[in-house]
C-alpha cells in the first residue's frame, strides 16, 4: 500500500465513523430510566415488602398461639418460638428473565441499588415456577428460607417451603413445628403485594435495557475515539488495499457477532511477509485479547498432556472474549492425521482443537488465525474450519520502498533513501528489508549512511544467500546456437523486470528445466545466465 491511503480504504474508515456517529445519535435521543428512578422504586418496594412480612408475621403469631394453646397449652413456649422466628427476617424479591439461565434470577433485596444482583438458585430449592411475569418472594430467617409465589393451593393454603423448620420441644418431649403455619399466612396475603412485584419486574427490564444502552453508548464512544488510532495502525500494513478492506469488513462482522462472520482466517505466504503483524493488528484494532501459541507450547511429552494444553488455551481465550488465537507456522500444529510421520500427540492436538473450535461448550467470540507457508500440509478438517483464506504476497516496489523507509525511520534515520533501492530489492520480504535496514545502520553508525552504503550493504546481503559464480562465466564464453542463447537472454530480461511485466499481464516463468546427457554444458549455461543476465543486486533471493 502506498504512503497515502487509497480512496477506497478512506471510504471504509469514513463509513465506519459515520455508522458509529449515527448509532450514537440514536442512543442520545432515548430517555432511559435513570439509576435514581430505579433506586426510588426499589426503596418503595422494600418498605412494602417489610410491611407485608411484618403484618403477616403478627397474624402468624396469633395463629400459632391459638393452635399451640389447644395442642400444648404452653403460651410461653410458643411465644419464644415466634420471637425466634421474628428475630432475623430478611425479604427479597426474585425475578426471572429470558436473558438469564434456567436456575438464575435477578435478586432485589432491601436497600438495593441498580443494577439488580444476579443469583444462582439452589437446584434442590422447592419454590414456585420462576418465570417472567411470575415474581417470587424469598423470606429468610436464621438458617432457613421459604418462598412465596403467585401459585398457592387455595384449598389447603399450603405454601412452598423448604429448609425452614423452626420447632420447640417442651419438657414432655412434645415438638411444635411452625414451617407449615407462617408460610401459609404469607401465601394468603401474597395477592396484596403481587401487582407491585409485577410493576417492579417491568421496571427492572426497562432499567436493564437502559444499562445496556449506556454500556453500548460507552463502547461506541470508545470505538469512535480509537478510530484514528486504528487507521494509523493499518497504515503500517503494506498489502494490497483490497486485502485490507476485506480484513476490516470481516473483523467488523466478528466484532458484531454476525452469523456471517468466518470462524477463522488462514494467512498463507512465504516467511517474512507480515502475517504475524496482520494478526496482531487485527487484535489491536478489534479490541480483542491476543493468545499466541506454537507447536512447542501445545505439544506435551506425555499422553493426555497435549489435549489439556489445548483446552487451557481455549479456556484462557474464552475467559477474555472477544479473543484471537494466533498459531504461527500452523502446518506443524495441525499436521494431517493418518500420515506416516503423525504421532498420537499430533492426533490428540488436532482432535481436541476441533472439538473446542466447534463449540462443544457453547458459542464463543473467539477467532482463530493461522499463518503458514505450507498450506498443503494442513489437516483437511482443520482447513475446512477456517472458512476464509488470504494469501499475503511479497511486497511490490512501492511497498518495499515504504517498508524500508519505515524501518530506517524506526532506527532514527530521516534522510534520503536511494530511489533505485525499490527495484534492487525485488523478491525481498518485509523481514528481509528490516534486516537490511539494521545492517545499514550497524555498518555506518555513528555517521550518516551514503548512497554507496545502501547499495554496498544490499549487495553483500544478496551474495550471502547466493552461490558463488566466477567472473569468467559470461555470455561471450558460452557456446550455444543463436536461438537457444536468445531464448535464455529473453527469459533473463523477463526476470530482471518481473514486476513490470506482471503489471502488463505478461506471464513470467518460474524456472527453466535444462535436459541432456552429461557433459553437454548444462551447468555452464546456468552460470553466465545467473551472473550476467541477472546482476548480483537483482538476483531473486533464495526462499528460506
Amino acid at each position: 500500500m502506498a504512503q497515502g491511503i487509497s480512496t477506497a480504504l478512506s471510504e471504509v474508515w469514513r463509513s465506519k465513523r459515520a455508522r458509529l456517529e449515527e448509532e450514537l445519535l440514536k442512543l442520545a435521543t432515548t430517555d432511559p430510566m435513570t439509576d435514581r428512578d430505579w433506586h426510588k422504586h426499589v426503596s418503595f418496594l422494600d418498605r412494602k415488602l417489610r410491611s407485608f412480612v411484618s403484618k403477616s408475621a403478627r397474624a402468624a403469631r396469633l395463629a400459632l398461639l391459638s393452635k399451640w394453646r389447644l395442642r400444648a397449652g404452653s403460651v410461653n413456649a410458643s411465644k419464644g418460638l415466634i420471637d425466634m422466628f421474628l428475630g432475623d427476617v430478611q425479604v427479597v424479591a426474585l425475578f426471572a428473565s429470558p436473558d438469564l439461565g434456567a436456575h438464575q434470577a435477578y435478586r432485589v433485596p432491601a436497600s438495593c441499588y441498580f443494577p439488580a444482583e444476579i443469583v444462582t438458585l439452589p437446584p434442590d430449592a422447592s419454590l414456585p415456577p420462576l418465570l417472567p411475569g411470575h415474581p417470587v418472594i424469598e423470606v429468610t430467617s436464621g438458617k432457613g428460607s421459604f418462598y412465596v409465589g403467585g401459585t398457592v393451593n387455595s384449598e389447603t393454603g399450603a405454601s412452598y417451603s423448604r429448609g425452614y423448620d423452626y420447632w420447640y420441644q417442651d419438657t414432655r418431649q412434645r415438638r411444635f413445628v411452625s414451617a407449615d403455619l407462617i408460610p401459609e399466612i404469607l401465601a394468603k396475603r401474597f395477592s396484596a403485594i403481587e401487582p407491585l412485584l409485577l410493576q417492579t419486574q417491568e421496571l427492572l427490564h426497562a432499567a436493564l435495557k437502559a444499562k445496556g444502552s449506556r454500556e453500548l453508548k460507552a463502547s461506541m464512544e470508545r470505538q469512535l475515539a480509537e478510530l484514528s488510532g486504528r487507521e494509523k495502525a493499518w497504515s503500517r500494513i503494506y498489502v494490497p488495499t483490497q486485502q485490507i478492506i476485506d480484513l476490516l469488513k470481516n473483523a467488523e462482522l466478528f466484532e458484531m457477532s454476525d452469523p456471517a462472520a468466518a470462524k477463522g482466517l488462514l494467512l498463507t505466504g512465504v516467511p517474512g511477509t507480515g502475517k504475524s503483524l496482520i494478526a496482531r493488528t487485527l487484535a489491536e484494532t478489534s479490541g480483542c485479547s491476543f493468545h499466541g501459541a506454537s507447536l512447542a507450547d501445545l505439544k506435551s511429552s506425555h499422553i493426555g498432556g497435549t489435549a489439556q494444553n489445548v483446552r487451557e488455551l481455549w479456556a484462557s481465550a474464552r475467559a477474555s472474549q472477544p479473543a484471537i488465537i494466533f498459531l504461527d507456522e500452523c502446518e506443524g500444529v495441525f499436521a494431517r492425521r493418518g500420515g506416516s510421520e503423525t504421532d498420537i500427540f499430533a492426533q490428540d492436538l488436532v482432535q481436541t482443537f476441533l472439538a473446542e473450535w466447534d463449540g462443544v461448550k457453547g458459542p464463543s467470540r473467539v477467532w482463530v488465525i493461522g499463518a503458514t507457508n505450507r498450506g498443503d500440509l494442513l489437516d483437511d478438517a482443520i482447513l475446512s474450519r477456517f472458512g476464509w483464506e488470504m494469501e499475503i504476497r511479497l511486497p511490490n516496489a512501492s511497498a518495499r520502498a515504504a517498508i524500508f523507509r519505515q524501518e530506517m525511520a524506526g532506527l532514527g534515520y530521516a534522510g534520503e533513501i536511494p530511489s533505485e533501492l525499490a527495484d534492487l530489492t525485488q523478491g525481498m520480504s518485509g523481514r528481509d528489508l528490516a534486516s537490511l535496514a539494521k545492517r545499514v545502520r550497524a555498518n555506518t553508525t555513528p555517521r550518516t549512511p551514503s548512497r554507496e552504503d545502501f547499495l554496498k550493504t544490499l549487495e553483500t546481503l544478496r551474495k550471502r544467500t547466493q552461490p558463488h559464480v566466477g567472473d569468467a562465466a559470461t555470455w561471450a564464453t558460452l557456446v550455444l546456437d543463436t536461438d537457444t542463447k536468445s531464448m535464455l537472454q529473453t527469459t533473463c530480461d523477463l526476470l530482471r523486470n518481473a514486476e513490470a511485466w506482471h503489471a502488463r499481464g505478461v506471464s513470467v516463468p518460474r524456472g527453466i528445466l535444462l535436459t541432456g546427457p552429461p557433459g553437454t554444458g548444462k551447468t555452464q549455461i546456468a552460470k553466465p545466465w545467473r551472473m550476467k543476465a541477472v546482476s548480483p543486486l537483482l538476483q531473486p533471493q533464495r526462499r528460506r
